[in-house]
């Protein structure tokens, strides 16, 4: 596993959604520490591989059987 994870924060003004890209964290400044955490975490989960192996098998123990769906109307 990696000593460190080098990630850039890119702290935005006004309502802007949050997202993670690789390395980059885009957050809003009025975005609650929760969001922010949220993010961290996608970082971790996409670039250390044990982690990232670990979330994929949790996702398929948890959904087993599911037919995909959109959650998004």
């Amino acid at each position: 596993m990696a000593d460190r994870l080098d990630s850039t924060v890119l702290i935005h003004t006004g309502r802007f959604r949050a997202n993670t890209n690789g390395t980059r964290i885009n957050v809003a400044r009025s975005d609650e520490i929760r969001i922010w955490v949220h993010e961290m975490g996608h970082v971790v989960e996409n670039n250390v591989p044990r982690i990232h192996e670990k979330a994929r098998s949790f996702l398929a123990r948890r959904t087993y059987g599911e037919e995909p769906k959109q959650l998004k109307k």
